[in-house]
């Protein structure tokens, strides 16, 4: 049998999930720490820039909330019959930001 402790310190951050139509391919492969671009929200509205792109999307509420967890280091203690794994929860993502239409280039305008 496997024990499962799941925890929270009271605490956790609230993220947005993107949800994006295609690939996002960047230079450095490096993306964890990366700027990914500008998010702009206007109550159900969302723009955002991604270099010279430029995104129209809609923020919706998910029908179920997501937790988003981090493993801890389990103790010694557990035995051979019962393995336990333990997780802290680090955020809770309540609404996604959909981009459901094609990128737009970004243009320099004219004085």
């Amino acid at each position: 049998a496997m024990r499962i402790v799941v925890s929270s310190n009271g605490d956790a951050k609230e993220y947005l999930l993107l949800q994006l139509q295609g690939t996002v391919e960047a230079d450095n492969p490096e993306l964890p720490g990366q700027t990914l671009g500008t998010l702009q929200i206007k109550g159900k509205k969302a723009e955002m820039i991604i270099g010279n792109h430029h995104l129209k999307g809609k923020v919706q509420d998910l029908p179920k909330p997501f937790a988003l967890m981090k493993k801890r280091q389990s103790g010694s203690t557990a035995t051979e019959q019962e393995e336990t794994k333990s997780f802290t929860v680090e955020a809770i993502i309540r609404r996604k930001v959909v981009f459901s239409t094609r990128p737009r280039p970004l243009t320099a305008k004219r004085k």
